[in-house]
């Protein structure tokens, strides 16, 4: 059964519940049923606060020049587009993580190419 604010005060009021017992009874945590409650008394609604808004993103405006470095020079990694991100815009250099995520987001290649050659480092071990 979904919980809803409404009916967890309605069940305060009409059926006598403790809190522990509406949070048994809609198969929520107490704290859930607490917070709601504090809500109702503070604001005398039930409805959810809205939206903050989240984290913005760090490469948000730098979106045409990704695109362009990895069109320009497809086999880079990670660690050298971020490189030249930071070069091209003066900001400080990201994480390769969140490089990742924007190439994701924007639908580009992770990938090297297959037909370059093999890293000098890896070709030593062979």
């Amino acid at each position: 059964m979904r919980v809803s604010a409404k009916y967890a005060h309605s069940y305060l009021n009409w059926y006598n519940l403790t809190q522990p017992e509406i949070a048994e009874q809609f198969s929520v945590s107490l704290p859930f049923v607490e917070k709601l409650w504090q809500r109702f008394r503070t604001t005398g609604k039930y409805e959810a606060k809205p939206f903050a808004g989240g984290v913005k993103r760090l490469l948000k405006d730098d979106e045409k020049l990704i695109r362009e470095i990895v069109k320009a020079v497809p086999d880079l990694t990670l660690k050298e587009i971020c490189q030249r991100v930071s070069s091209a815009t003066g900001k400080r250099q990201v994480a390769t993580s969140t490089m990742c995520e924007e190439l994701q987001r924007l639908k580009l290649p992770l990938k090297k190419s297959r037909f370059m050659p093999g890293n000098r480092i890896m070709n030593e071990f062979k």
